[in-house]
């Protein structure tokens, strides 16, 4: 982890554990959610598509593989081309910076989508 610095190794630890945390959000939320969900709204908060809560397994999936893409590409094209060691601490810092803000978007929309399916409502925070 920390052959390219301290800060790189830290954001790919990082971004290993925020590509785990929907899965275990999914994992300890799972139980508590309904067989059947709300999976979208229309313009006036009305319901306008539900699912089985299988359909939520989707997004933490697709957290957890690009978080692990953008490790490897970062492991890989780091060491790619026999770069100086100064230009491949700066592409692995790209992957990862890139993974880090993808898996942040994903766990905030994790968040969302469990509250959404919780409790039935669009924007559970507003009321």
């Amino acid at each position: 982890m920390f052959k390219y610095g301290r800060t790189n190794g830290i954001m790919a630890i990082a971004l290993t554990v925020l590509s785990f945390i929907p899965l275990i959000e999914l994992v300890v939320l799972l139980p508590q959610i309904p067989e059947t969900v709300v999976i979208g709204f229309n313009a006036a908060a009305d319901t306008a598509r539900t699912g089985t809560r299988w359909h939520l397994v989707l997004l933490p999936l697709i957290c957890l593989a690009l978080g692990a893409a953008s490790l490897l590409s970062a492991y890989r094209r780091s060491g790619a081309d026999g770069a100086s060691p100064a230009i491949a601490q700066l592409t692995f810092r790209r992957y990862v910076r890139s993974g880090l803000v993808a898996a942040v978007i994903f766990n905030v929309a994790n968040i969302y989508l469990m509250a959404m399916a919780l409790t039935g409502q669009s924007a559970p925070w507003l009321g």
